[in-house]
């Protein structure tokens, strides 16, 4: 099995727009990270979901397709990561119960400080695992019932460790408690549907998608793939850290070219990645002031990742020399603040993991445990 690549490859960044000054936005180039090992069988797999623990361990689960189509007969692995990019586990998820299995496509995943496990988005099942790294082990944490006719996508926490959890085929927003269990919906709007009609689905085919809290529990973002918009939901933080409704989800902008993934800085700006554009949008949800051409960019600034030959459209080589696997495209999945200085992100057609050069110290949007270290 190969072991992760540390590459020397950049991507320039290209400032396209913003309401801030040039270089308040300038973070310097984009490098790669780490290269996910092969699987069992010499078997290239994709990634998508990532995640950084309070100790700037980098998470990510196999996605289960590679460039001949999926990926079948072996479970998934979860890889870590240590923060200079070495792996520190590649272990196989397998649940020590005879039913269900985690399937090959996982996505989505967060660490939850208080088991010290990640909790992981099964797309194919309607089911979240709970999942030991260092083992493999792991276990069912949440099950919507609904099978593959639930997309389960994105989790993020409330202060009182509650999980939420973004559901791309229902367009709903699942809840279920900090030990697990029977979820209940949190928040069901057609903002959120991957649904031009009735059983007429837009492509791409995924509705709400990444989730994020801002840093005083009043909004809750939501991503919604298939209309390329970005979704606001009122929340009201209660005296025991459990958030509750306090409005009506409503489109806080459009334009974003598929949004995937979201983060929130400590300034509340939202870094979204926008997957069929190959580049990370910065969203300033307060903004009010247009701050580009036309409406569906008033509150958007974006920030490419350019491909060139060296980085991202490259062919992969192995360490003896083989030539890997030709990809076309990055097509960004997934970001995250880490506890360090930098800011992570996941190429979903790719098995590569990108790190911007540091800057300032940025929100890390864990789970209550949260390494306080990274709101700077």
């Amino acid at each position: 099995m190969r072991k992760a690549l540390i590459g020397k490859a950049v991507a320039a960044l290209l400032l396209i727009g913003g309401i801030m000054p040039a270089g308040a936005w300038d973070r310097g180039d984009t490098e790669i990270f780490a290269v996910v090992p092969y699987l069992p069988g010499n078997v290239p797999v994709s990634i998508e979901g990532l995640t950084v623990g309070p100790d700037g361990t980098v998470y990510t689960p196999s996605f289960g397709f590679n460039s001949e189509g999926e990926v079948k007969k072996q479970p998934p692995h979860l890889f870590s990561f240590r923060p200079d990019g070495s792996v520190l586990y590649d272990k196989a998820l397998v649940n020590p119960a005879p039913s269900p299995q985690p399937s090959p496509h996982l996505l989505g995943l967060v660490y939850q400080s208080s088991s010290k496990t990640l909790l992981i988005c099964d797309l194919a099942q309607g089911i979240v695992w709970q999942a030991n790294p260092a083992t493999g082990k792991a276990t069912v944490f949440m099950d919507t019932g609904l099978g593959g006719g639930s997309g389960l996508n994105a989790l993020t926490f409330d202060k009182a460790g509650n999980v939420y959890v973004s559901d791309s085929f229902q367009g709903v927003i699942w809840r279920t408690g900090p030990t697990g269990g029977a979820p209940t919906v949190f928040v069901d709007s057609q903002t959120l549907s991957p649904e031009a009609a009735n059983g007429v689905i837009l492509v791409p085919p995924f509705g709400a998608n990444g989730v994020e809290f801002d840093n005083k529990f009043t909004a809750m973002y939501v991503a919604n793939t298939a209309y390329h918009s970005i979704v606001k939901v009122p929340v009201t933080l209660n005296h025991d850290g459990s958030v509750s409704l306090a409005g009506t989800a409503t489109v806080l902008t459009t334009g974003v070219n598929a949004p995937d993934g979201i983060a929130v800085d400590r300034r509340d700006n939202l870094w979204v990645v926008a997957n069929q554009q190959d580049e990370v949008d910065v969203i300033d949800p307060n903004a009010d002031r247009p701050i580009g051409r036309d409406a569906a960019e008033s509150h958007r600034s974006a920030r490419r990742f350019q491909r060139d030959r060296e980085g991202w459209d490259d062919q992969r080589t192995a360490v003896s020399g083989e030539p890997g696997i030709q990809r076309r495209r990055a097509i960004p999945a997934c970001l995250q603040y880490s506890a360090l200085p930098a800011l992570r992100r996941s190429a979903g057609a790719r098995d590569r993991l990108a790190v911007d050069a540091p800057g300032q110290a940025l929100h890390d949007r864990q789970d209550p445990g949260r390494n306080p270290s990274a709101d700077g």
